[in-house]
Order: structure tokens, then sequence, then C-alpha cells
């Protein structure tokens, strides 16, 4: 199946679409914040305007960027407004029509899922995110329960915990040389490695 709606006009819309913008705006506007805050705001709100409509006027990559510009700002905004999830739900409606295929669909989507759930590479939302979307878009019936979980476990692998077990690795080889430096070394830690230079305690 192609996602891909580029060939129609969206016409008023997306306009319409910008009624979710009220959560965005309802935190700042109940909570009195001070000028600093408004700004900030006002810059994410432009910020989300220019990739929202370019989105619109644009083709792939850069329409995937303006996607990603828009989930960016989910991000930066969640921790101190609540209605900044707004910008996830923008951004997982406009991938299906800056991908191809279902699974590149779903793979996109449940990443930012996970991002929105802000846990630590959106562990067990996105894995659980990707394997129900498979079977919810995916008109095949070779796509059952068990290839389904066993795809997100594929895609999980390849795209986080491979580059984890390659970190993880690389700080055990190097145990020692991060031991060494001054903000990794623990008290009554052995004299560091030839190269390094010790690192003096106490007053001078």
């Amino acid at each position: 199946m192609n996602f891909s709606f580029r060939k129609t006009e969206p016409g008023w819309v997306p306009y319409i679409w910008l009624a979710y913008l009220t959560f965005f705006l309802w935190g700042p506007i109940v909570g009195h914040i001070g000028g600093r805050e408004w700004t900030l705001t006002a810059l994410g709100l432009v910020a989300f305007l220019c990739f929202y409509f370019s989105f619109f006027s644009t083709c792939k990559p850069w329409n995937l960027i303006c996607v990603g510009g828009i989930a960016s700002l989910g991000v930066l905004f969640a921790p101190f407004n609540e209605g900044a999830a707004c910008f996830f739900i923008y951004a997982c409606s406009m991938v299906p029509f800056a991908v191809d295929t279902e699974l590149a669909a779903a793979v996109a989507i449940a990443t930012l899922v996970g991002s929105a759930s802000m846990l630590p590479g959106g562990l067990g939302v996105a894995d659980a995110s990707i394997a129900g979307l498979l079977l919810a878009v995916v008109a095949s019936p070779l796509m059952t329960r068990d290839v389904a979980v066993a795809a997100s476990l594929l895609i999980r692998f390849a795209t986080l915990w491979f580059g984890v077990l390659i970190g993880a690795c690389v700080l055990l080889l190097n145990h020692r040389r991060f031991g060494a430096l001054p903000e990794f070394a623990s008290p009554g830690a052995s004299a560091p490695p030839e190269g390094y230079p010790a690192h003096e305690t106490g007053n001078s």
C-alpha cells in the first residue's frame, strides 16, 4: 500500500488541524506565565508553523525533516508545557503521508510514541507500538502476532540495541581510561595509566 497523497492539494484541511494548537497555548494562558516563557512559546509556535506548512509544500526527504522538526519541538517543550503533546499528535498524523510503506509508517510512528513517553530509548513503548501498528496496518494473512513481535524485536535491535551493544563494548574495553578521568574517578582509585595526568585533590 502506498501512503503518499502528495498528488492532491490539501486545501483548507491543514488550517482546521491547527485547532490542536489550543492545547499548546492553554497552559501558558491559564498559568499566567512571564514574558520570558511567552517568548519561548511564541518562538516554538513560529517554528511549528514553519515546519507545518512546509510539510504540505515539499516532497521527500524534506517532508520527513519537517515531521522530525515538529517531534523535536514536542521533546523540547514537553518538560514545562503539557500541551506540547499535540506536537507528537501532529507528527504521528503526518508520517503516513511522508512514507511509502506500512512498515516505514509503523516504525516512524512507534519511534515518535517512544519519544513522547520520555523513557530512555522508548523502552517497551516503542517495541509494543511497532508490533501493534504492524498488526493494524499490514493487510496480509502472513502478518501474525508472532511475526509482528519478531519484526519489532529485529527492528529495535538494529536501531537501538546494536548501538547500545557497541557502546557497552567500548566502555568495557576502555574502562581503565574512563576511570582515570576526574569525572569518573572514585575515591581511593589507583593511579591513572600512563599518558593521563594525575588528578590532584586538596588545596595547593
